[in-house]
């Protein structure tokens, strides 16, 4: 009898047994879902609560949106200040006696950024005392010319519209966060 006692039986398994009860190769099939068409999958497993240390606090949630709410407004100031930098240097660029056409300088920021130019360049037309300009609706025809976009006025004009577009999405994300902390502060209390 001491050769049946080495063989392993189905109620004594060696080896070391995984999660979820699963031995061997036969376990692992059973527990497979069907692949047949029609048949039925396992259920999704229960959603599971963090643990109580993991839980953060009604003060602590709000002092995290508080700090993001400061860091956003930080960004918003200095693409402000950025954007205004750029916009009277390159205003300054235009009143210069070795200055480039505005008007081709407007047309090919037009032709190369479309609708996003139009307020910009509306608002460089007042800075630099010239009269209202009303812009073509099909903006982006073809022209005849080859647009360099290499250029001075076309870098600075190309940096403006990225602090533009900075200084909109950091004062969007502000007051996403504001928002947030408001609907945080009725609920936390």
């Amino acid at each position: 009898m001491a050769g049946a006692e080495n063989e392993p039986s189905a109620e004594n398994t060696t080896g070391p047994s995984t999660a979820g009860g699963i031995n061997n190769a036969d376990d692992l099939v059973a527990a497979l879902p069907e692949t047949r068409p029609g048949a039925q999958a396992l259920p999704p497993p229960e959603p599971q609560a963090p643990p109580p240390e993991s839980r953060v606090s009604g003060a602590k949630i709000g002092m995290r949106l508080e700090k993001t709410a400061v860091q956003l407004r930080d960004e918003k100031y200095q693409a402000q200040y950025r954007f205004t930098d750029e916009f009277q240097k390159l205003a300054t660029s235009f009143t210069r006696t070795d200055a480039p056409s505005f008007e081709n300088f407007e047309q090919d920021a037009l032709y190369k950024y479309g609708h996003a130019a139009v307020p910009h360049l509306g608002a460089l037309r007042a800075a630099l005392r010239k009269p209202a300009a009303t812009y073509d609706p099909d903006i982006n025809t073809k022209v005849a010319r080859i647009i360099d976009s290499r250029t001075p006025a076309m870098n600075s004009f190309h940096r403006l519209l990225e602090e533009a577009d900075k200084m909109v999405k950091a004062a969007h994300a502000e007051q996403k966060v504001q928002e947030y902390q408001a609907r945080v502060r009725t609920t936390v209390r």
